[in-house]
């Protein structure tokens, strides 16, 4: 099986604790082997177990800084927005709604109607959901069929600087639900073959797209 991303056939085995990870030199992505992959139902639980509500000051203050660096620079006012994986409690929703955003949540665990689909968006916003994909090409595709020209994608994910010592004691991927792991080349691989242009990549983890014609 090759890459996930760019299909590119041709990569190394990364080992790292217990684990075994296939990363491809074309588009910098590190992926757990699917044998690694968690169960739906384990997954589903460990992300109920995550305190990212309202009543977690700290959160909501992670959140608040991510929307002012990465959101309200690149998207108007009274844009809609997709929240995509928003978690059970979808506070990234309510904080946009707040800031006069029309925002639509959505998660396959917790908030999985998918009439959104129907629809078309100004923006699609996703915080800590890209290391989570078992197939992020299917993602991003159905995100991009969503998205209006011109329209701004707005991933947040901690990139990888593709150094495997670094990776193998890289406190990212030790939870078990994180299996998908991108770099600025796995960006510039997605710019120069799909729809996309870099606005910005920021901080190592916050990554401004946008859909062009």
């Amino acid at each position: 099986m090759g890459c996930s991303l760019c299909h590119n056939e041709i990569t190394e085995t990364w080992a790292a604790g217990t684990l075994e990870y296939r990363y491809c030199g074309r588009c910098g992505l590190v992926q757990a082997l699917p044998r690694f992959f968690p169960d739906p139902l384990k997954e589903k639980e460990r992300y109920l177990k995550h305190n990212n509500t309202f009543g977690n000051s700290g959160y909501v203050k992670y959140l608040t800084d991510f929307i002012a660096s990465a959101v309200t620079p690149y998207v108007g006012k009274g844009s809609s927005i997709l929240d995509y994986g928003c978690g059970p409690a979808p506070v990234l929703t309510a904080l946009l709604k707040k800031k006069d955003y029309r925002v639509t949540p959505y998660d396959p665990y917790f908030h999985a109607d998918r009439r959104w689909k129907t629809k078309h968006f100004d923006s699609v916003v996703s915080v800590e959901v890209f290391e989570h994909l078992q197939d992020p090409l299917t993602a991003l595709k159905e995100i991009l069929s969503v998205l209006d020209t011109d329209g701004i994608v707005i991933i947040r994910t901690l990139l990888h600087n593709e150094n495997q010592d670094v990776f193998s004691n890289w406190w990212y991927r030790q939870d078990c639900t994180h299996i998908t792991f991108y770099s600025e080349k796995s960006f510039l691989f997605l710019a120069e073959n799909f729809p996309l242009k870099i606005l910005a990549i920021k901080n190592g983890r916050e990554i401004i797209l946008a859909k062009t014609s």
